[in-house]
């Protein structure tokens, strides 16, 4: 596929080449895909605590075995292959996925296009 399914920014993709890029994830039979979370949470199984909460909608990269990605698209961006599911791309429809920050943390986010 030449043509992504989804618009995004160069800074976005190079964020996306360089999660899926991780070596050693795909030779246990695992492809990286791109997901959508309406907010994430991160704590310390230890103490409880909350490390991390990101309270609002975002993307991320995440890695599936092979047989769990049959309703993904499969999309190659500068060359890697990546997944994303469908429901995903329509959290993206209409919307430039951009690279963000929410404290020290880079994540993909969606805007309104200004077409």
């Amino acid at each position: 596929m030449k043509t992504l399914p989804f618009n995004a920014t160069f800074d976005a993709l190079a964020f996306i080449v360089e999660h899926a890029d991780h070596s050693g994830a795909e030779s246990a039979e695992l492809v990286p895909a791109l997901g959508f979370c309406y907010s994430s949470c991160m704590g310390d199984p230890a103490t409880h605590r909350v490390l991390e909460n990101i309270p609002f909608e975002h993307f991320m990269m995440g890695w599936y075995h092979l047989k769990d990605v049959s309703e993904f698209i499969e999309v190659d961006i500068w060359g890697r292959r990546v997944f994303v599911h469908p429901v995903t791309l329509s959290h993206l429809a209409g919307k430039q996925l951009v690279l963000g920050t929410h404290g020290k943390r880079e994540l993909l986010i969606a805007e309104a296009r200004a077409d």
